[in-house]
């Protein structure tokens, strides 16, 4: 990207008679600075020509004096508005120093003195965007780009502008060129694609990132990226296509536990399971990916496996109500029912139990013939409203059951 570069133009003055004018020149010619400014500031004295006094602030902007070389160019600027140097030497001046808005009009006069300037016309560009006067920096972008195509610098401000205004179409475009011109910014585009998935806007920002990893393949954290978007989306069988390069390439736990989820979404179980295996032993702290993980293997029929790693993840985080539960279903299914209702008491006071475990905390004691406790709890878990028409309906008809049973004398 190209630096600012100032104008260093030494006006010949009116007054290069006065001894102490010619001093100076001499001074900067040497390079001399610090001379030339002790010069020019007594010449000043005797007289105040606006010559002399572009000269005084071109040896200050040598001295990295900025702010004296800009009172200096300002004043010169109130006596001869004309002088295009002092324009240009004093916007640069301010660009420099983080003033764009104060820039602006002196680069206006350049760029309409010297319209074909395509370096002054990007630094007005420029100084529109940093000021956020985007509706003007978008078109003074477009003229840097016509006067000098083949640099990068317009299309990129001009795709940062477009990209502030939300025409991000448009912003991608600029990005492209930007990218054909220099190969270095095609990360540009996969900036833009993450500007449009923290607003939310999934639908534009995939193409973009899909767009990335077709010229940057071994970008295997987009891969991770985009696949697990896609599994957000539903768009299992694309996660899968994008996701399994990534993790036969560079396995991650994240992109490991996105696939696995791929396929269970897929009906693949069997092809989950090891993936979620190996994101586990690669990020064994994980509770939330072990709760996942012994879930899987509870839907699988793999009981006792499952209740191995609820009992792991409760060794890891005793206060977890979904792994009480979830060990409490792996033992109602080994007909384990007195560890079941103990694990379904500890999920209780750990956290509010969901009806599917109010369910089947009532089947557990209907099972080992606790009718008033289950009972109770067949009553509270349709009071919940769960939507589980199967079980609703057999919950009714055991309360019928066990009110005859009650009124028998059972237990």
């Amino acid at each position: 990207m190209k630096r600012f570069a100032l104008l260093l133009v030494v006006v010949t003055a009116a007054a290069a008679s006065h001894e102490l004018v010619q001093q100076a020149n001499q001074a900067l010619e040497d390079k001399n600075f610090t001379l030339a400014a002790e010069l020019l500031e007594k010449a000043l004295v005797d007289d105040d020509d606006a010559e002399t006094r572009f000269q005084l602030a071109y040896a200050y902007t040598q001295l990295q004096q900025d702010e004296k070389a800009i009172e200096q160019y300002v004043q010169v600027i109130a006596a001869e508005p004309e002088l295009l140097p002092a324009h240009a030497n004093l916007s640069i001046l301010l660009l420099r120093n983080e003033r764009p808005g104060e820039a602006i009009p002196h680069l206006e006069a350049v760029t309409q003195a010297r319209p074909d300037d395509a370096n002054f016309q990007l630094y007005l560009a420029r100084a529109l965007l940093s000021s956020e006067r985007l509706d003007e920096a978008i078109p003074a972008f477009e003229r840097a780009s016509s006067l000098d195509a083949s640099s990068v610098d317009p299309a990129l401000g001009l795709g940062q502008a477009l990209a502030r205004k939300e025409r991000f179409r448009e912003a991608a475009d600029a990005y492209r060129r930007a990218a054909a011109i220099d190969p270095a910014l095609g990360r540009t585009l996969l900036e833009l694609a993450e500007t449009l998935q923290e607003r939310g806007d999934i639908a534009q920002a995939l193409p973009l990132y899909r767009e990335y990893l077709a010229s940057h393949q071994s970008a295997f954290e987009v891969n991770e990226r985009v696949g697990t978007l896609l599994v957000n989306e539903k768009r299992y069988e694309e996660a899968i296509e994008v996701l399994t390069p990534a993790v036969d390439e560079h396995p991650t736990p994240a992109n490991l536990e996105a696939l696995a989820q791929a396929y269970l979404m897929t009906e693949r179980r069997d092809e989950a399971l090891p993936l979620l295996r190996n994101a586990l032993d690669a990020d064994p702290a994980n509770n939330e990916l072990l709760l996942r993980y012994a879930n899987v293997l509870l839907h699988a029929g793999e009981t006792e496996k499952a209740a191995q790693q609820y009992h792991a993840a409760l060794k890891q985080d005793p206060e977890s109500a979904d792994a009480w539960n979830g060990l409490a279903f792996s033992l109602y299914k080994l007909e384990n029912f007195p560890g079941t209702l103990k694990a379904l008491a500890q999920g209780s006071a750990k956290g509010r139990l969901k009806p599917a475990a109010i369910y089947l905390q009532a089947i557990t004691e209907d099972k080992i013939q606790l009718y008033e406790a289950a009972l109770a709890s067949y009553q509270r878990f349709l009071a919940t409203n769960p939507g589980m028409e199967d079980e609703e309906w057999k919950a009714r008809q055991r309360i019928k059951v066990i009110n005859r049973v009650l009124e028998k004398g059972g237990r």
